[in-house]
């Protein structure tokens, strides 16, 4: 597992990654709009590639719930 936080290349570990994790803080609006954007370069690699490992988004924090910014749906 590799954590992809902040980094301004993700792209790279792409290439030997069998699944993806995609979390973010259910609390920071922030980290839902980065989520989303890993989520795009996810999708795009695998449209590109081939590869179909699973992708998983996982909403942090739910011990916050009283503080969330990132309604469900």
């Amino acid at each position: 597992m590799y954590i992809l936080q902040a980094d301004k290349k993700p792209e790279r570990y792409l290439k030997w990654a069998n699944a993806f994790v995609v979390v973010y803080s259910i609390v920071c609006r922030g980290s839902f709009d980065e989520a989303s954007r890993y989520l795009d370069i996810v999708s795009k690699y695998q449209r590109l590639s081939g590869n179909d490992g699973p992708v998983a988004l996982v909403g942090n924090k739910a011990d916050l719930e009283r503080y969330r910014f990132i309604e469900l749906h």
